[in-house]
């Protein structure tokens, strides 16, 4: 949604900018220009800039937005800068992406500041020497003079313009290195994840120092550019570099030499900071510790009064039973179990414990003349089924006894599976388009192959607009001129069930 509006501003803004850089070259060197294929140039590298960044940001930048508006407080507090943990949640990643896309504007304009100043200059040169010989290919070149080719206020030019960029980008630095401090909650330096000694006693400090440093490093810059003098200019960009060098080099001494020698003593605030944040994320900081009398003198009485527990001993082992799966439940190549989970369920009256696992279809395993577009993204969507054993009973056979095996699932208890489509798993990472003129696949039944369409309610309808824009987000133009895609069409996005629930 705010792909278009961000590429229409981003090409206004870089248009109107080579322009005036173009006008205020002509004016200078009085001259005017009515070139039709300069100003065909300008427009095409302002668009296609204007599309590359577009890309860049809206590729992660529209769900930070959305983010960011409908932040809610957690109501918890970090213990190093008392911030709401919401702002680390919603907000802090928007900032970083939006300083981060504005420094790569700035050197975008800085590369066309100097190439257009080149171009410009160059061409005007050689017309004022070809205004002296007639003929420029009998130019002797060894006499060639290059103050006539360029400009004399070619430099002078490229300076001015580039000490406002520098004040822009130094102050941009500045901001992004004071938001780096709160970078450190996520350090992985110390023993623990988030910030350490190290890190608040020796990189919080350089942070906050480079910081001050570049926000004057952009005055002085500024000042000494516009002054042409060049050590004023240079001398806090050069010494802030050689901070950081010195402030990395004293963070790793100091983790190295005093930290690790005596890590109990040094991290020990920092430890109970962690523990106490990862308990209070997953609603743990509120336990009650109660002592269980365990006895250790079981009688038979103790077994017939659990017969529930008894029965759901588990006998098979976790680990090893995917294998098993896979050989015997995978029934084609393409279709995978990627891990085995223990659930409990209430089964023909009788509460038992089970291993299951999806039987989920990997795209990657389909043969290479059958991974075209249309099989990718609008005929193999899913996956198909589960299978389902009980904990602690085998065949005669030495096999797990499986309560739901087969395509399509056959059970002889109560425990039915109504939907077998599995569109939603643990390793399907692509979008997919249902709803198509293109029937899906749904299930291999014998030499054929049963179909179907999505009877879900998931997705995103594609208009024509929509589908334009999922072209551009995916990288790939055979979306919007699909002949099997129709107004009742709906792209599913994010369909991987980890990246959901975090």
């Amino acid at each position: 949604v705010i792909g278009l509006p961000v590429f229409i501003i981003l090409t206004i803004f870089l248009y109107v900018f080579v322009k005036k850089l173009k006008k205020k070259y002509d004016e200078e060197s009085q001259v005017i220009s009515v070139n039709k294929k300069v100003n065909l140039a300008i427009k095409l590298i302002s668009a296609g800039a204007g599309l590359l960044i577009t890309l860049n940001i809206t590729s992660t930048m529209w769900f930070q937005i959305l983010q960011y508006i409908n932040s809610e407080d957690f109501g918890t507090l970090d213990p190093i800068f008392n911030n709401d943990v919401s702002f680390y949640v919603f907000k802090l990643p928007l900032i970083n992406t939006a300083i981060g896309s504005l420094i790569s504007i700035l050197f975008l304009m800085t590369l066309a500041i100097v190439l257009f100043n080149a171009y410009l200059a160059v061409r005007e040169g050689i017309k004022n020497v070809s205004e002296q010989f007639e003929d420029i290919r009998q130019f002797p070149r060894q006499n060639l003079d290059l103050n006539k080719i360029l400009n004399k206020k070619f430099a002078e030019r490229i300076i001015n313009q580039i000490s406002i960029i520098g004040f822009l980008l130094f102050l941009l630095l500045g901001a992004r290195y004071a938001l780096r401090c709160y970078d450190l909650l996520y350090s992985r330096l110390g023993r623990v994840f988030g910030a350490g000694y190290t890190d608040i006693n020796i990189t919080l400090n350089l942070y906050r120092v480079l910081a001050f440093g570049c926000a004057l490093a952009a005055f002085t810059f500024f000042v000494g550019a516009r002054k042409r003098k060049l050590k004023i200019a240079l001398a806090l960009p050069v010494a802030l570099i050689l901070v950081s060098i010195l402030g990395t080099g004293l963070a790793w001494g100091v983790e190295k030499f005093i930290v690790e020698p005596d890590q109990l003593s040094k991290e020990t605030l920092y430890m109970q900071y962690s523990i106490k944040s990862t308990q209070k994320a997953y609603g743990l900081d509120d336990v009650k510790t109660i002592q269980f009398p365990a006895r250790d003198n079981l009688t038979i009485e103790d077994i017939e009064n659990n017969p529930e527990v008894i029965e759901n001993i588990r006998i098979n082992d976790q680990e090893p039973l995917i294998q098993v799966y896979n050989q015997l439940q995978g029934i084609r190549p393409y279709y995978v179990f990627y891990d085995v989970d223990v659930d409990r369920y209430v089964i023909d009256g009788e509460y038992r414990q089970v291993f299951l696992s999806a039987r989920e279809l990997d795209q990657d395993r389909l043969n290479e003349q059958a991974r075209t577009w249309v099989n990718l993204y609008l005929k193999y969507t899913h996956g198909y089924g589960i299978t389902v054993s009980t904990v602690n009973n085998v065949t005669p056979q030495g096999q797990p006894e499986m309560l739901v095996k087969n395509i399509p699932p056959t059970t002889e208890t109560d425990f039915k599976i109504v939907r077998p489509e599995i569109y939603f798993g643990e390793k399907t990472n692509n979008y997919i388009i249902v709803n198509t003129d293109e029937m899906e696949f749904d299930y291999p039944s014998g030499a054929d192959n049963v179909e179907t369409l999505y009877e879900g309610k998931a997705g995103i309808n594609l208009s024509f607009f929509k589908r334009l824009l999922f072209s551009i987000r995916e990288g790939s133009y055979r979306m919007l001129i699909s002949k099997n895609i129709d107004k009742d069409s709906r792209i599913i996005i994010n369909r991987n069930i980890i990246q959901r629930v975090s």
